[in-house]
C-alpha cells in the first residue's frame, strides 16, 4: 500500500495538538524529513521538544539532530514557538 504522507500529515498534526507525544515526535519528524510538508529544522525541533516534554523518549534524538542544524538565532526561535505552542495548549503552534 502507498504511503500517504499529507494523510499521515494531517492526523499527526491532530493528535500532536491534543498533546500526544508520538504525534508530535512524528509531526517533528515529517518537518526534518520534508514529508508533505517543507522541510523546516525549527519546526522539527520545536515538535521533537514538545514531544520530549510529554514523554516519548526517541523524541530526543530527533529534537538534537535538528539542533544541529539551527544557528542560535533560529534555536531560540524553535524554542520560543515550542513555549508558545504548550502555553496555548497546542492551538498557536506556527
Amino acid at each position: 500500500m502507498p504511503q500517504d504522507n499529507l494523510h499521515a500529515v494531517i492526523w499527526y498534526r491532530k493528535a500532536a495538538e491534543q498533546g500526544n507525544a508520538l504525534g508530535q515526535y512524528y509531526m517533528g519528524w515529517m518537518y526534518e524529513n520534508g514529508r508533505a510538508v517543507s522541510e523546516n529544522a525549527v519546526k522539527a525541533y520545536m515538535w521533537g521538544s514538545l514531544a520530549v516534554l510529554n514523554g516519548e523518549a526517541h523524541a530526543s534524538v530527533l529534537r538534537d539532530e535538528a539542533a544541529k542544524l539551527l544557528t542560535p538565532l533560529q534555536l531560540s526561535r524553535a524554542y520560543t514557538l515550542a513555549e508558545q505552542c504548550q502555553a496555548s495548549n497546542y492551538i498557536i503552534c506556527d
